[in-house]
């Protein structure tokens, strides 16, 4: 089970290296499909998710459904910031100690691309639901641009969830914790 868990995170991780990458390319990525959208609402029933993404921002759908994973970013189309959601299939006990893997197992995959990754927070959340867990990291960027990374990891029924966004400030963008708050698992 520890394998099968470690193999997860491993690719968890990728998964979010996968999405950096697109995200630099966020003009090309395809729109998330007007049938999985209510109003500025991602729907994704495969998945078991809701999240609502501010006003006038655009859903694009990262990497489609790869092997239990499926991945999305909300973005603001004249700049600024952006939001992933990352979902992944698994059937475990949900512990501290696995969400601590999952997010560990995300900064080790950036600290393997080049980023400086310094552990600053990991606490448990109500957001966005019971028994999930927040966490904060300051990065710095292969180019040696200093930021910080938001983060939360929740788990629903037979999935994680990860909501990440990255900023300048050490202050959590408002936009972010009401975009993770909106979120709702099914």
């Amino acid at each position: 089970m520890k394998a099968i868990m470690r193999i997860r995170i491993c690719a968890f991780a990728v998964v979010f290296l996968s999405i950096l990458a697109a995200a630099q390319e966020r003009r090309t990525a395809p729109l998330v499909p007007a049938d999985m959208l209510d109003g500025q609402r991602l729907v994704d029933r495969v998945s078991g998710i809701s999240v609502l993404a501010p006003d006038n921002w655009v859903w694009v759908w990262l990497q489609r459904d790869e092997d239990g994973y499926r991945n999305f970013s909300a973005s603001n189309p004249i700049g600024g910031l952006g939001f992933a959601v990352n979902v992944s299939r698994a059937d475990l006990d949900w512990t501290r100690k696995n969400a601590e893997d999952v997010q560990i197992g995300m900064a080790k995959k950036l600290m393997a691309s080049g980023f400086k990754v310094d552990p600053r927070i990991f606490e448990t959340s109500a957001v966005p639901i019971s028994n999930s867990y927040r966490f904060v990291w300051a990065i710095v960027l292969p180019n040696g641009e200093r930021r910080f990374r938001f983060g939360y990891v929740a788990h629903g029924i037979n999935h994680i969830v990860s909501f990440t966004c990255i900023a300048v400030g050490e202050q959590e963008p408002e936009e972010f914790t009401r975009f993770v708050r909106s979120a709702k698992l099914f």
